[in-house]
């Protein structure tokens, strides 16, 4: 069972990752309504910030 911090792991690998060459926060609860859903749409929508492997045989990226 994946708990919802470890799910958050997941989903915002790329916050975390030191090697991000665009850093991005996490908006905290004080920030105004649309950067918050603009942070969903990113993080879920487009999964902009998961891991996402890549495939060192053919140079592609997997899901």
């Amino acid at each position: 069972e994946v708990s919802s911090n470890g799910a958050n792991l997941v989903w915002e690998y790329g916050l975390l990752d030191p090697q991000n060459k665009v850093p991005r926060k996490k908006p905290s609860a004080k920030d105004a309504l649309p950067v918050k859903a603009d942070f969903i749409r990113t993080k879920y929508q487009q999964m902009a910030y998961i891991n996402r492997v890549k495939d060192e045989t053919n140079g592609i990226f997997e899901d």
